[in-house]
Formats: structure tokens, C-alpha cells, sequence
């Protein structure tokens, strides 16, 4: 490391009392050199142990081991010297083929040697889109622009730059003389102000953000362009050959409309300045940047495009070369650059938008699947729905989403974390690492569709050749909980085709229920109400419904399963009829053709009555409705005889089926306030 003899002083002064300079006294040895603090004032100073006095740079290293900055010229004491230091420019001579072949990465390429040779010939012929060749950053240089349009005339609050650390100053200084000497921003003295953040990022450097937030709130909404994530990875799975292709900063590379440009404003310490090209996170960007790219690479068959991420795959390796050509010569044709090291070349499979996709289907990543496993409970709601996001992410891989979330969506605004929390946050980790492979559809075979419904939520399975191809799911509604089952049902199946529409519409499809009374919904002519609508919605598809039993069929029944567990586990119910020994001997489960749990004499009594009235379960219901769902549950001998003893004596059931019918006008009274479903709100007596 060079010397700093003869850099200027500088100084730190805290309030009036004293002032500090420091100055070193010798050369560097082993990279450590000493230095003299000095105290200007009147007062003593203490300096703590592992107070920072000073902040260290690297530097250019000259002939003569020091620093001359500006020459002759007088540099007045309180210049901040790190500014006159030569700035390195991205821009370079233009790399030699030799050069910009060793930037290309070929982990995993499953090309030939002669492919490779092939491949490195098109790249070099293509060499202008790629950013490495001569570090300048790419323009799109086609007629179309971003034009901002605002909603209403009003002026954003007129905002300051904040105060900052000297870190952050130099930073931003760096950033905005690098930006002007790009061509990418320029003094503005617009009114729509936004405020400059800067971000660690992994490698701890500095990302210089523009908070648009207050700005976009102004700015008229736009049609968005941008394709579903879902459609993209189910379309490019089932290839063998993968090429991944990255822009370099590709809203950047976008020109911004001249009369839009004072919208696109930002303030800091130094002044105001104005995008000239398009900036990240002001609305309309992303749907900017994804129609220009469709344009760029309009035609070229299996090229699937996410903003700034373009993927090329196809069957044979040929015709997977000849894409690759294509694509790169149309970023160059169009002044557009990618990033030549971060670009994958021929590989079996490709990671794109979080998954991984090869010729058996896609896949879960590894990698986005860890960081959400490694994550401990949450503790606050945020940290819930973050959680949640997250893993929501994965949802189409995962059977049964939206029962193993429910307790989690069921704390989401008031949190309070319990047993049936906590399992359910184990639940959704375990699934997400046995996360399903997704097969890609053949277009030319037919689809299978098992659905399932419960009062909890709704499920349905699309498959192709006994192949999972997509998983549905969702909680019910409060209102839809009231539904009786053949409406649950109902509802199930017209979810599961309006959630596979784009795979089966205009294509025979085959529907597996274990529900018979479906079977003759399409055949009534004479259903009123949801109902009705219901059946609408179906006969806008080719299906057929086959019934198959519950025990026979088995994705419906793995539906259906974890509904119990949902409301049965995850629920405080067995925590307040059993006792909580683990340990205990008494209880065990029972098989004899379903799984069912044996229960012992002593809570027989309590289970029955919270059974028959609990809101999710017996609701007071009708006996052989109750019965057969608690038998699907729960075994004892004589079981029949202990339900009809208790729930036959119910009162409130009594009550409801024994209400007098000559009750005087002068007994009439206020009826209280109902606690729960299923219990009278008012009543007249005419």
C-alpha cells in the first residue's frame, strides 16, 4: 500500500472545544503504519479503545509512492481529496477474441467440442451485445419510448435531502458523476421530487435506489404487459437443451421520453438531476421494458422472456444454436447488451424465475427452497406474511396449500402463535422439500382433473398419464362455509376448471369425482340460484364426470386427508378434552381399513359433546350427519350407543325441535345477542 504522507490534513471537529487532526509519521511495514493524533483545543479529549479515527482507501500506486493530487494547485483545506482521485470507466478497447472466449462459462454444457467451436464462433460474429466487449452500456436505439402520463396535476410534497454519513455522500457522488459521464441523467430543476436510497448489497457494495413511491401514486396506470410466471416455466419445461441470457441493466438500456424525464427527478446533497433513461421501480417501467423486449425477439420460436431474463431452449441441438444466433443477433441489431459471464449455454436444465425446468418438468429450486427452511418461526405478523409469501411462491408443487395454511392465514392480522401454528409451519416446510415435479403437458394426450371439497377449503389435481401437471387450491370463504356439501362440490369443480382453463379449454378433459350426486348436475334442468350458475360455468367446458369411490380413489382421498388434520390438530380441540402427557399409553391408532384414533373412557364423554357442538365440526346437526364424520375420525366399542346417548339429549338440539306454539304475547321478550352460527337471531310470535 502506498504512503499518505502527503495527502492534506484533515480534520474532525465535535463542537467548539477542540479540533483533532491526525497525519502518519512513517512508510507502510506488513500493511500497518503509525499516526499522530493532535488535540487543537483547550480541552481533554478520551478516546475510547477501537474508536475509528480515520478511514483507510486503496489507491492507485505511482512511481514515486505518493499521492499528488492536482499539482501546483492550491487544494483548499477542507476538500474532500477522495473526489479528485481518477475515476475507472466501465468502457474499455474492445476485447480480443481470445479475450472474450475466456469470460464465457461452460459449467455444465452438455455441448459437443465441435458445438462449443460452433457456438464460440457466433458469439464472437455477435460480439457487440455483449457488455464485455467494450464495457459501454447498451441503448435501444428503436422508436418506442417510455411516456409517462400523470393522473392529476397535482405537485408532490416538495422534499430535502437528507442528512448523511460521509460513507454515503461519497457514494452517492461517485454514482451521479459515473450516471452524467453515461449519458444517463441530467441537472433538472423539475417540482416531482424523489428521494435517493442506497442499499447493501451482498457483496457490500452500495446499489443507488430512487424511492418513486410518492411519484407513482400521481402517474395514470398503465396496461400491464408482463406474463404470468406459471405459463413461462410450464411452456419452456420439457426440452433438452437450456440457454439462459441476462441484459445488463435492462430498464437502463431503455430511452425515457424527453417530456417524461422531469417526472423521473431525484434530489440530492449536490442538487437535481433527471433520468434520460428508464429507472427501476417508477410505474410503467416493467411493462415498457417487457413489450420493447417482445419486440426485439418477436418470431423466434421458443425464446421466453421475463423483463431482463430471456431463456432459448428446443429439442434438437441445432436448432437450439441457430436460436441462440438469432437471439444474440437481434440484442446486437438493436444496440442492447447482455451479460457474456452470467449467460449459461446449452445445459439439460435451466434455473429461471426461481424454479429449475428440464425435459422431465419443473422443479422446485434447491437453493430458494433452503432459504425458506432455514428460516425460523415467526414472530410477528410481518414476519408471517413473509413467510407466507414466500412459500406461496411454491404453491402450484405443494397438494393441499391452502389446508396446511390455513393457521397461519387465520393469525395473519392478530398474532398468537400456538401448537396449531407452529405445526403448520412445520407442515409447510416438510411439503415444500417433498415438493411435486411438475410434468410438462403434452398438448396431444388427454387431462384428468380429481377434485375435492370439505368445509374447510377446496382441492383439485390436473393430470396427464397418472403425471401430476398442476395442483389448485384454496380456503373457503365465511360465507361459503355455510354451503351445504353438494354446493362445496360444486364449487370445487368449477375452481378446478376455471384454475386449469388454459390446459384444458377447448379439449376433452375427464373429471374423477367420489361425490355421485355430481354426476347428474349437467343433466338438471331445473336448478335455480348458484346452482344454476354453477352449472353454466361447467358446461362451458368439454369435460366428462366418472364417479370412482372414495377408497378407490386415491388423489381425492390425499385431498380430503388433511382436512381433518387441519380442523382436528391444528385446533385447540384436543387440547382441552385430552390431556397433554405425550408419554401416555392410552392412546393409539387404529387401523381396520381407515386410520382412525382409539380413544380411552375417560374423555369419551367430553370429545362427544365439543364434537357435536364445535362450529367447523357437528355444528348440531342432524345425527347420521355428525356420526359420519366422527366415525371417520374416532373408535371405541359401543361408540354408537355412547353418540346416541349424548347428542340425542342435547338441549339446545332439544330446544330447536320442541319450540311451544302457544307462548302468550305478555312472555315476549328481547332476544340476547347470538354467540356463535347456527343459533337464533329474532323470532316473532303472530
Amino acid at each position: 500500500m502506498p504512503s499518505i504522507t502527503n495527502v492534506p490534513v484533515k480534520t474532525a471537529s465535535k463542537g467548539s472545544d477542540h479540533i483533532m487532526t491526525y497525519y502518519q509519521t512513517g512508510p507502510v511495514i506488513d500493511n500497518k503504519f503509525a499516526v499522530i493524533l493532535q488535540n487543537h483545543g483547550a480541552n481533554t479529549v478520551l478516546i475510547p479503545a477501537n474508536t475509528e479515527i480515520g478511514t483507510l482507501h486503496s489507491i492507485e500506486e505511482v512511481d514515486d509512492n505518493t499521492i499528488r493530487i492536482s499539482g501546483d494547485e492550491i487544494i483548499p483545506e477542507d476538500a474532500v481529496w477522495e473526489d479528485s482521485l481518477p475515476n475507472y470507466p466501465e468502457s474499455h478497447a474492445p476485447l480480443t477474441r481470445e479475450q472474450l472466449m475466456d469470460s464465457i462459462s461452460w459449467t455444465n454444457c452438455t455441448l459437443s467440442p465441435k458445438a462449443k467451436e460452433l457456438l464460440q464462433e457466433i458469439i464472437w460474429n455477435n460480439r457487440t451485445a455483449f457488455f464485455e466487449y467494450d464495457g459501454n452500456a447498451g441503448l435501444y436505439n428503436g422508436d418506442e419510448r417510455l411516456n409517462i402520463e400523470l393522473a392529476t396535476s397535482e405537485l408532490p410534497q416538495r422534499i430535502r435531502p437528507g442528512r448523511r454519513s460521509r460513507e454515503i455522500v461519497i457514494e452517492i457522488d461517485k454514482k451521479v458523476e459515473d450516471m452524467l459521464e453515461k449519458g444517463m441523467i441530467e441537472p433538472s430543476q423539475s417540482p416531482y421530487l424523489s428521494r435517493v436510497v442506497l442499499v447493501r448489497k451482498k457483496d457490500m457494495k452500495w446499489r443507488f435506489v430512487v424511492d418513486f413511491r410518492a411519484i407513482n401514486q400521481l402517474i395514470k396506470q398503465q396496461s400491464h404487459l408482463i406474463p404470468r410466471i406459471d405459463r413461462l416455466i410450464k411452456e419452456a419445461s420439457g426440452h433438452k437443451y437450456y440457454s439462459v441470457f441476462d441484459l445488463k441493466q435492462g430498464f437502463h438500456q431503455i430511452p425515457l421520453d424527453e417530456h417524461s424525464r422531469r417526472i423521473a427527478a431525484f434530489v440530492t446533497h449536490r442538487g437535481i438531476y433527471q433520468y434520460k433513461v428508464m429507472p427501476i421501480g417508477l410505474t410503467g417501467s416493467p411493462d415498457k421494458l417487457q413489450d420493447i423486449m417482445n419486440k426485439v425477439l418477436s418470431n423466434i420460436p421458443d425464446c421466453y422472456i421475463y423483463l431482463d431474463d430471456i431463456l432459448t431452449c428446443f429439442q434438437d441441438k441445432k436448432s437450439h444454436i441457430r436460436n441462440i444466433d438469432n437471439t444474440l443477433a437481434r440484442i446486437a441489431e438493436y444496440n442492447m447488451k447482455i451479460t457474456l459471464n452470467k449467460c449459461k449455454f446449452g445445459q439439460k436444465n435451466a434455473q429461471y424465475l426461481g424454479y429449475i425446468i428440464d425435459f422431465d418438468g419443473i422443479h422446485s429450486n434447491p437453493d430458494k427452497v433452503k432459504a425458506i427452511t432455514d428460516k425460523r418461526e415467526p414472530k410477528t405478523e410481518k414476519e408471517i406474511k413473509s413467510f407466507l409469501g414466500a412459500v406461496s411462491y411454491f404453491r402450484r408443487h405443494i397438494k393441499n396449500f391452502s389446508t396446511l395454511a390455513e393457521p397461519l392465514y387465520r393469525v395473519i392480522n392478530s398474532y398468537s402463535w400456538t401448537s396449531a401454528q407452529s405445526d403448520a409451519f412445520k407442515a409447510l416446510k416438510k411439503a415444500l422439500i417433498n415438493a411435486a415435479v411438475l410434468a410438462p403437458p403434452n398438448h396431444t394426450a388427454s387431462y384428468t382433473i380429481y377434485t375435492n371439497a370439505s368445509f374447510q377449503d377446496l382441492g383439485a389435481a390436473l393430470t396427464q398419464k397418472n403425471k401430476s401437471i398442476a395442483f389448485a387450491s384454496r380456503s373457503l370463504k365465511p360465507a361459503e362455509k355455510n354451503n351445504p356439501i353438494i354446493k362445496l362440490e360444486v364449487l370445487g369443480l368449477v375452481h378446478a376448471l376455471q384454475q386449469f382453463r388454459p390446459y384444458i379449454y377447448g379439449k376433452h378433459a375427464k373429471v374423477v369425482t367420489d361425490y355421485k350426486p355430481l354426476l347428474a348436475l349437467l343433466k338438471n334442468k331445473e336448478l335455480t340460484g348458484i346452482l344454476q350458475r354453477y352449472q353454466m360455468a361447467i358446461m362451458e367446458y368439454d369435460i366428462t364426470i366418472v364417479y370412482l369411490k372414495g377408497e378407490d380413489n386415491h388423489v381425492a382421498d390425499y385431498l380430503s386427508r388433511t382436512e381433518f388434520n387441519a380442523i382436528l390438530l391444528n385446533e385447540d380441540l384436543f387440547e382441552e378434552v385430552f390431556p397433554k402427557n405425550e408419554e401416555s399409553n392410552d392412546y393409539s391408532i387404529c387401523y381396520r381399513g381407515k386410520r382412525r384414533v382409539l380413544v380411552p373412557k375417560v374423555p369419551r364423554e367430553e370429545l362427544l359433546r365439543r364434537f357435536h357442538s364445535y362450529p367447523l365440526l357437528g355444528q348440531h346437526f342432524g345425527f347420521d350427519k355428525i356420526a359420519d364424520k366422527f366415525c371417520l375420525i374416532f373408535f371405541w366399542p359401543k361408540m354408537l350407543e355412547d353418540m346416541k346417548r349424548i347428542w340425542q339429549n342435547c338441549e339446545v338440539c332439544w330446544k330447536v325441535k320442541h319450540q311451544p306454539t302457544n307462548l302468550a304475547a305478555t312472555n315476549t321478550k328481547t332476544i340476547p345477542k347470538p354467540e356463535g352460527i347456527w343459533e337464533t337471531l329474532n323470532a316473532d310470535y303472530i
